[in-house]
């Protein structure tokens, strides 16, 4: 027996802070894709913003369509892209700084926004159903994937 020596720490890796934006982007990739599958699923980015559109009080529409005019729909998604680009940002510094099973909860929850906007949209709730649970599992398997990879 050796007395004075100190064993080799393990070095531990983590994800680098783009971890959160990939993830992120290959969700809302994969979902992409499945909404292309058939002319009647829809994208659940599209479906949020239809959600959104739709528990949108009468005022602020009105205050959007003043702002934007015709381009409104287009203002509100550009937004929802910046959100979702910041969001998954502060993902990846979470990642990095070994906060995993916060981020894979708060990438189920986005998940799980589409899947309730999916269902609650005016639309047949089927056409934008199957694209967002791909981009739950998507964005929950990518994320497991990164932490993994590290």
């Amino acid at each position: 027996m050796h007395h004075g020596t100190v064993p080799p720490t393990a070095t531990v890796t983590r994800p680098s802070s783009w971890s959160g934006p990939a993830a992120v982007v290959f969700s809302l990739g994969v979902a992409e894709l499945v909404a292309g599958f058939s002319s009647r699923w829809r994208s659940p980015f599209l479906a949020v913003g239809d959600a959104f559109i739709d528990r949108t009080p009468r005022w602020l529409k009105d205050v959007a369509i003043d702002w934007f005019g015709t381009n409104d729909k287009v203002a509100l998604l550009v937004g929802m892209a910046a959100t979702i680009a910041t969001l998954s940002i502060g993902l990846g510094i979470a990642l990095k700084r070994g906060r995993s099973r916060p981020v894979v909860g708060a990438v189920g929850a986005f998940g799980l926004l589409g899947v309730v906007a999916a269902l609650a949209t005016r639309t047949p709730a089927q056409s934008s159903l199957i694209p967002a649970i791909a981009a739950l599992v998507a964005g929950v398997v990518s994320v497991v994937f990164l932490v993994m990879l590290g």
